[in-house]
């Protein structure tokens, strides 16, 4: 039996430190989940999992991970050269895109609040800022019905939507946002094995 490719996963966990706005917290779960199983995922999907994160918070999920220090410079430019099967940003808010050498990017959308704000102006010009995030990357989840709802009534962009219900492992209630990916070319390569 032929020994799949490894599958490496780069995740943007965005500010650990905004707790206030839940998205803090969301990352640190989402990464104890993910460092807690690492393992598991690797044997089961072949997966390897990189955590990208400002230097002072490197090691903070243990060694099952791997660590990607996020600098200033990366705002304005992803200079990474490194490739990657998959670059998951946990948040819209992610400011860093997610390198031109991964060959699938996903953002997690967790609500688009600012619509129901009374300022028009400030709603247009959320839109446009949110459309042009959602452009960088090639596959979006959306948290619930409510937040795709939102996306598909508002932001002027063809998008594909995975629900982290969809996207998650079975046993977890985390959502990794790979399964479909990995399935869909694990399935590619069967196909071209058989012809």
């Amino acid at each position: 039996m032929q020994k799949l490719t490894q599958n490496k996963i780069i995740l943007d966990l965005g500010k650990l430190n905004a707790k206030q706005s839940g998205l803090g917290e969301y990352g640190l779960k989402f990464g104890e989940t993910i460092s807690n199983r690492s393992k598991e995922f690797n044997e089961k999907f072949n997966l390897k999992f990189y955590f990208f994160l400002p230097k002072k918070e490197s090691g903070i999920f243990g060694d099952n991970v791997k660590y990607i220090n996020r600098k200033h410079i990366f705002k304005l430019f992803n200079p990474m050269i490194q490739k990657f099967d998959i670059w998951h940003s946990l948040n819209q808010f992610c400011k860093v895109k997610p390198s031109p050498f991964s060959k699938n990017s996903i953002t997690t959308i967790h609500d688009l609040n600012f619509l129901y704000m009374e300022n028009d102006e400030i709603i247009k010009k959320l839109i446009l800022k949110h459309t042009k995030l959602l452009k960088r990357t090639n596959y979006h989840i959306s948290i619930s019905e409510f937040v795709k709802k939102d996306i598909i009534d508002n932001i002027p962009y063809k998008i594909c939507l995975l629900y982290t219900s969809d996207a998650a492992d079975e046993r977890s209630s985390v959502d990794l946002g790979v399964r479909r990916i990995i399935k869909k070319k694990k399935k590619s390569k069967n196909t071209k094995e058989k012809i």
